[in-house]
């Protein structure tokens, strides 16, 4: 019996559904140690939901496959980087999910101006 042959090459597709789990639960780890490390909290948290959200309008506009699969992972289905169809994400998670977090954000921005 012949043994399956390893390719060199690593799939695109490899690093979707890793990337997918990191914009749905890993942006928090990285937004949690910079609020620590700055004392700024407010602000720096404020401007990561800003980006969050911008990562996720952007990535929805541009058909970014994570964000799809992201949205699978949110609507508890399986994740498959290779069959997407965009009509199955309702558009008030793609459009109200970014809206509802730019408003936190600046929210949290005009309030660290005025606390500080």
């Amino acid at each position: 019996m012949a043994k399956k042959k390893k390719t060199r090459y690593v799939r695109k597709e490899d690093f979707i559904v890793p990337l997918a789990y990191f914009h749905r639960y890993g942006f928090l780890v990285p937004l949690a140690f910079c609020a620590l490390l700055f004392s700024r909290r407010l602000l720096v948290m404020a401007i990561g939901f800003l980006l969050y959200a911008a990562w996720t309008f952007i990535g929805y506009k541009c058909r970014w496959k994570h964000i799809f699969c992201s949205y699978q992972n949110a609507y508890h289905n399986k994740m498959t980087p290779n069959k997407i169809d965009w009509s199955k994400i309702s558009k008030s998670d793609a459009y109200g999910v970014p809206i509802v977090l730019t408003v936190i954000g600046t929210i949290g921005v005009i309030a660290s101006i005025f606390l500080e």
